[in-house]
């Protein structure tokens, strides 16, 4: 999972208009446990009318510091095994980060809306030879009602690697530091070859003087792109694999 996709109008965390009939509100806990060592638990929320009623109740307004806790909760709108949109929960600091950014979140509110839903999941992940492969698993999955939503695997893409910015007044938030690449990317191959991310990961948790930007692409894009006083991490080549979330049971 990554945090971004910015929120809809009137502040509201997602767009309603979106939501039906084969909507769900999930929230998973990081790290995966019942219950983690922060007291927050996964929720699902099924009923479209309640899942509008809860983003409206849970509105966003003044930023906060860029600041990431060890563990966290993903807050997911999920259509038809799809998640459509996402944003990462920080517990300790209240705060949520939406697009890069990070605002002040109430975590008392949602855990009071969602406490008659908590529940518990698991996660497979799987390697793929090619697409045919994982489609026909996929439709396998989607039979099991438990079966809650994938990350597909990406066929596409050749590999990735990282770029490290310093956090200062230049590079003040991961959206930033994504947008001061993207133009140079995109003098090496168009918009649509390769993705610029901010991953949540154990660097990017513990070491808050720095953004780590992952870029998603072919290796040319590695080979290429000329960066001034910004360094170029390893180039990984990608493996497709990938995750699919299952319902495991009530706590």
């Amino acid at each position: 999972m990554i945090a971004g996709a910015t929120f809809s109008q009137n502040n509201n965390l997602f767009d309603t208009s979106k939501i039906g009939p084969a909507t769900k509100l999930l929230g998973l806990s990081i790290p995966y446990s019942k219950k983690d060592a922060n007291g927050q638990n996964s929720f699902l929320v099924t009923d479209p009318e309640l899942i509008k009623r809860i983003i409206i109740s849970l509105p966003i307004e003044r930023q906060s510091e860029n600041k990431i806790d060890e563990a966290g909760i993903y807050i997911d709108l999920i259509q038809n095994f799809e998640v459509i949109s996402s944003h990462r929960i920080n517990p300790i600091q209240s705060t949520i980060i939406v697009g890069g950014i990070y605002f002040e979140f109430d975590l008392e509110k949602l855990n009071k809306l969602t406490s008659p839903f908590i529940c518990d999941y698991q996660i497979l992940e799987k390697n793929f030879n090619n697409r045919s492969e994982f489609e026909f698993f996929l439709e396998e999955q989607k039979k099991d009602t438990n079966f809650l939503f994938y990350n597909e695997p990406d066929f596409k893409t050749e590999g990735s690697f990282e770029i490290e910015f310093p956090r200062n007044r230049k590079f003040s938030s991961p959206k930033v530091c994504i947008e001061y690449v993207n133009p140079m990317i995109e003098k090496i191959v168009s918009s649509s070859e390769y993705l610029a991310i901010y991953r949540l990961s154990p660097k990017n948790r513990d070491n808050q003087d720095q953004f780590t930007i992952t870029i998603i692409g072919s290796k040319r894009i590695f080979d290429e792109l000329e960066l001034k006083n910004l360094e170029k991490k390893k180039w990984t080549e990608s493996i497709p694999k990938g995750s699919f979330y299952y319902l495991k049971k009530t706590l």
